[in-house]
């Protein structure tokens, strides 16, 4: 055992590391014990920035107050209003003008609809999907083709509730 960790202590040497820059002394060094400390402190700093831990910010109580509120009636219909007007149906084919004509007839499932997702209910499946639908340019080569992603326009209104 002795003559392992003989060997081990000289092992700067062994590997034909003969000098090094040493930043502690701000010198090349040519000790066995300054460049073994060295090659140490080194790897000891570039594994602890990777292996220690990501300090995330903390809200404070006001902001953690705010997202955990239900979402209330008005933020419902504020959103309703601010959807865009003369956009593609999803697969469902409900166009955004659909919710702004019967958002009073609607907001009120809309909004228990959004609250129970809030609180832990499981995404639809819907939520998740979208249908790609490609055209061709207009005056270009055939090969020229656009394509668009249409979302699921129940995932758009929780999407815009969620934003403001």
């Amino acid at each position: 055992m002795q003559r392992v960790n003989r060997k081990h202590r000289n092992s700067a040497e062994d590997l034909g590391t003969r000098a090094i820059f040493d930043p502690n002394y701000k010198a090349t060094t040519t000790y066995s014990k300054q460049i073994g400390r060295a090659f140490l402190e080194h790897y000891a700093d570039q594994f602890d920035t990777c292996i220690n831990p990501v300090k995330l910010s903390v809200l404070d109580n006001d902001l953690r107050e705010c997202i955990v509120t239900p979402i209330t009636m008005f933020e419902v219909l504020e959103a309703m209003k601010r959807l865009t007007k003369a956009k593609a149906c999803d697969k469902n084919g409900i166009p955004s003008e659909c919710y702004k004509i019967f958002a009073a007839q609607i907001v009120y499932l809309l909004l228990t609809s959004v609250n129970t997702l809030l609180n832990g209910s499981k995404i639809p499946k819907d939520f998740t999907e979208a249908v790609i639908r490609r055209f061709l340019k207009k005056d270009k080569h055939p090969k020229s083709v656009s394509s668009i992603s249409l979302l699921n326009a129940d995932y758009k209104r929780f999407a815009k509730i969620m934003a403001l």
